[in-house]
């Protein structure tokens, strides 16, 4: 998959260069759009019920909840989900950590978590070793967090054929 996709023209670089799917900060119509015509599923970050009904409208039923932390974190995942019914599933990204994975992890509308934790920034190459930790440390959580997995996704909405305009 590829991330951050902002705009038409990367979301077509992306899907050029195989990107099974694609992953951006917000919810921009026309990407939503192309993402649909070139079929490459994309996950569209949302914080708000208008944003979320924008992208169920396109389609998507795996947003990212960004920023998470910022926005309020799990009280406020739990408030803009709720009247969907499960009828979408969120991957929180942002100020996410370590600590707060199984607090997510809990929510039911929650698939996965992502989290830059696992790989912190550096000056120089990146530190092998203490990204593996982070990686084993996030999956031990996530076990103990969930034993018995993320559960299914929600059935797929139906879409209207690639070549529609709305």
């Amino acid at each position: 998959g590829a991330g951050t996709v902002n705009s038409v023209d990367q979301l077509h670089a992306v899907a050029d260069a195989g990107a099974s799917f694609a992953v951006s900060p917000g919810t921009q119509p026309a990407v939503l759009r192309a993402a649909r015509e070139r079929v490459l599923p994309f996950v569209p970050g949302v914080c708000t019920p208008t944003e979320i009904d924008l992208a169920m409208s396109h389609g998507c039923r795996l947003l990212k909840f960004f920023p998470a932390e910022t926005m309020g974190g799990t009280r406020t995942l739990a408030a803009v989900a709720a009247p969907y019914d499960r009828a979408v599933r969120f991957v929180p990204t942002g100020g996410v950590k370590l600590a707060t994975l199984p607090s997510y992890l809990a929510r039911p509308e929650v698939l996965a978590v992502g989290g830059s934790w696992i790989v912190k920034a550096t000056d120089g190459p990146p530190d092998e070793a203490a990204i593996e930790t982070a990686a084993r440390e996030a999956i031990d959580a996530a076990r103990h967090a969930r034993p018995n997995g993320a559960g299914p996704m929600p059935p797929p909405l139906p879409v209207r054929a690639a070549a529609s305009r709305e």
